[in-house]
């Protein structure tokens, strides 16, 4: 069994759509209802991660969309949600795109002290330590 959902949109904004997936166009230069539509954010984020700060309030504290935004550019944690900054799947994808684990400067302090997290996030790099807490 196969759920199909039909959405009918103008060709208008199918168009541009297109442009903001392939980068003709950034979310920033859009008005607020499409920073606020989840299909155009998610087709600017999938490719350009850094463009979550673009969107909504709604969309940073969305975990798909903000998933798909710190699993190209970790950095992108930075304008993700506060709940979501203490998400530990969110916050180590982050960590995994990031130069250095430089995203992890955006996450929740207190998943930042939480020993079960460290240990993860020192297996996704060893450079991970200059972030967390210095008692571990």
């Amino acid at each position: 069994l196969v759920d199909v959902a039909l959405v009918r949109m103008s060709a208008e904004w199918a168009s541009l759509l297109e442009d903001v997936s392939l980068g003709f166009v950034c979310l920033q230069d859009l008005d607020e209802e499409a920073r606020d539509d989840r299909e155009m954010v998610l087709a600017a984020v999938q490719e350009r991660g850094w463009e979550l700060r673009s969107a909504s309030p709604r969309l940073r504290a969305d975990r798909c969309v903000v998933l798909a935004a710190v699993q190209k550019h970790g950095d992108a944690l930075q304008d993700a949600s506060e709940e979501l900054r203490r998400d530990q799947q969110v916050v180590l994808a982050a960590t995994r795109a990031s130069y250095g684990a430089s995203a992890l400067r955006w996450a929740a302090g207190e998943l930042l002290e939480d020993r079960h997290f460290a240990l993860q996030a020192v297996n996704v790099t060893g450079l991970s330590l200059q972030f967390l807490s210095p008692h571990f």
